[in-house]
């Protein structure tokens, strides 16, 4: 008999090992990370859009003061209205 025959008549004697019918416990751990890294990529992205957003504001402001002036820019200045500056510049 030789070395691969033994191999394989040991082999068919051995019971394949029973697979559980519940989840294992590894694959609730991956799942729990996955949801952990998804939760955390979902507030990342909010946060640098929200700070992209307050940074676009704070430049826009800037260029609009630089441009019409501190002293033209109120709380009654509607800055967003840009046709209605921009007669009354022509005036």
């Amino acid at each position: 008999m030789n070395i691969a025959s033994m191999i394989m008549s040991v082999l068919a004697q051995v019971d394949p090992p029973a697979v559980p019918a519940t989840s294992s416990p590894i694959e609730l751990d991956v799942w729990k990370w996955v949801v952990i890294i998804g939760a955390g990529a979902v507030i990342i992205l909010y946060a640098v859009k929200r700070i992209s957003e307050v940074v676009v504001n704070k430049k826009t402001d800037d260029m609009i003061r630089k441009v019409v002036g501190d002293d033209a820019v109120g709380e009654n200045v509607d800055l967003d209205d840009l046709e209605k500056m921009n007669k009354d510049l022509d005036q």
